[in-house]
């Protein structure tokens, strides 16, 4: 299954190849996705399509290759890796 996150940082959409997985729409969410192909991983949130309180679009943030706990609770500025 194709899925096109923007990059948190560049905007830019990104395009994924994920294995048939839940993706909410609608509603503030959060996930880690791997893309099938390349085994890269990211941490995947709801964002707004700037209609208000509309959540159909997504951004994603690469994980760092050692995998951080920290990153997707959440916790800025971890020194994990």
């Amino acid at each position: 299954m194709k899925f096109t996150p923007r990059d948190r940082e560049t905007g830019h959409r990104l395009t994924l190849t994920i294995k048939n997985q839940y993706i909410p729409r609608g509603k503030a969410w959060r996930k880690v996705i791997t893309d099938t192909k390349t085994g890269r991983r990211f941490l995947v949130s709801g964002a707004s399509c700037e209609l208000p309180n509309c959540y159909c679009d997504a951004v994603a943030t690469e994980l760092p290759k050692k995998h951080c706990t920290c990153y997707e609770a959440g916790i800025a500025g971890c020194a994990c890796g």
